[in-house]
C-alpha cells in the first residue's frame, strides 16, 4: 500500500501537466451499478404507488431516471432543463416538460441567458469570483428575457401533484430559496438534491452551511456530497488539479420517514433505491422483513436482482477549464 502511494505521489506532479491526478484505492471500493428490473411483481407495493411518485427535476434530467415499463404509470417526472428546455435526457416514464421559469416567487423576472446555457440564472454571478476564476468567457451575457415566474407549489398545484417524493435542482444559486419557498409541503418528500456552495458564486446565495442547518431544522440529513473543485486563475494553475471545493450537489434523506406507517416507509425506499441508494433503501425496510416480507422481497429483486460489481482502482481528475477539475 505505502510503494503504491509513494508511487502516485511521484507521478502526480508529472501528470498534473496533462491535467490528470491519480489517487490511491483500495480494492475494496467498488461501483455498483444497479438497474432496475422490470419483470418484478409489484401487487406487493401497490398501497405504496399510489398516488404515482412524483420526480421534480430543475436544472437537467440524467439519464439515471431510467423506468422499467411496469413502473412507468406509477412514475412522473417534471422536467426544467436549461440546456433542452422540458426535454427527456434518457429512457424515462411519464416526463412533463416545464417552459416556465421556477422561482421563490411567482410574477415578473429576469432570466439572463449566457453564451454557455448551464450557467444562465435569475440571479448575477459575483464579478469578482468570475475573474478570480477565470470565466469570464462563460459568463458573457447572451440575451436577457423578462418573463412570468412560477413556484414548485404553482407547478404541483396545475398538474394535480399530491406531493413531491424527490425535488432537485441545479438552478445557478437559486436552488435554496426555491425550497424553502415548499414551506409544509417539504415535509412530504423523500429525497432533496440542491447544488449548494461552499463559496457563494450569486448575489443573494447563501453559504452551504446555512442550508444544512436549515435542513437538518426540518427533519433532513445529508445522504451524498458530490463536490467540485475550482482553481482560482493564479500564475502556477497549470501545476495544480486540486483547487478549493466551491460547490457540492447535495443530497437530503427525510429522517422523520424512518418511523412512517409500513406503506409509507415501503415508498420512502423504493424513492431513495430509484434515485441510485439501493443500499439505503434496502436497510430502511429491514425492519418490515417479517410482517411485510413479500413488499420487501419485491424491493430486494427491482435493486439488486441484476446488480454488477466493478474495482476502481485509480481516479482520474480531468483538466476541464481553470474553474473546474476534480
Amino acid at each position: 500500500m505505502r510503494k503504491k502511494q509513494k508511487l502516485i505521489n511521484l507521478l502526480n506532479p508529472i501528470l498534473s501537466h496533462l491535467g490528470v491526478r491519480l489517487e490511491f484505492a483500495s480494492k475494496y471500493r467498488t461501483s455498483m451499478p444497479v438497474p432496475l428490473d422490470g419483470s418484478v411483481d409489484l401487487a406487493s407495493l401497490q398501497a405504496s404507488l399510489t398516488p404515482r411518485i412524483e420526480l421534480a427535476v430543475l436544472g437537467s434530467l440524467d439519464d439515471h431516471f431510467s423506468v422499467p415499463e411496469n413502473l412507468a404509470r406509477h412514475v412522473r417526472i417534471f422536467s426544467l432543463d436549461a440546456v433542452s428546455p422540458g426535454s427527456d435526457g434518457g429512457t424515462a416514464s411519464a416526463v412533463v416538460p416545464l417552459k416556465d421559469v421556477v422561482a421563490a416567487q411567482a410574477g415578473p423576472a429576469r432570466f439572463v441567458q449566457r453564451v454557455v446555457t448551464g450557467v444562465s440564472s435569475t440571479l448575477e454571478p459575483k464579478k469578482e469570483l468570475v475573474e478570480a476564476y477565470a470565466l469570464q468567457h462563460l459568463y458573457k451575457v447572451k440575451q436577457e428575457h423578462h418573463v412570468q415566474a412560477v413556484t414548485l407549489s404553482d407547478v404541483a398545484r396545475n398538474h394535480q401533484v399530491d406531493h413531491w417524493d424527490y425535488v432537485r435542482t441545479d438552478l445557478e444559486g437559486a436552488d435554496f430559496s426555491i425550497i424553502k419557498s415548499l414551506g409544509d409541503a417539504l415535509g412530504a418528500a423523500s429525497l432533496v438534491e440542491m447544488e449548494l456552495r461552499a463559496e457563494p458564486f450569486y448575489e443573494g446565495e447563501p453559504h452551504i452551511h446555512e442550508v444544512l442547518a436549515y435542513m437538518f431544522a426540518h427533519g433532513f440529513e445529508v445522504l451524498d456530497l458530490k463536490p467540485e473543485r475550482w482553481r482560482a486563475n493564479t500564475p502556477n494553475v497549470v501545476y495544480e488539479t486540486r483547487g478549493r471545493v466551491t460547490f457540492c450537489n447535495t443530497v437530503f434523506i427525510n429522517r422523520k420517514k424512518e418511523t412512517a406507517p409500513p406503506a409509507e416507509l415501503l415508498r420512502h425506499a423504493l424513492v431513495v433505491g430509484l434515485l441510485g441508494y439501493a443500499n439505503v433503501a434496502e436497510r430502511l425496510v429491514m425492519p418490515l422483513q417479517q410482517s411485510h416480507a413479500p413488499a420487501v422481497h419485491a424491493l430486494q429483486k427491482l435493486f439488486y436482482q441484476k446488480a454488477t460489481k466493478r474495482y476502481l482502482p485509480v481516479e482520474s481528475m480531468p483538466q476541464v477549464t481553470h474553474g473546474t477539475s476534480y
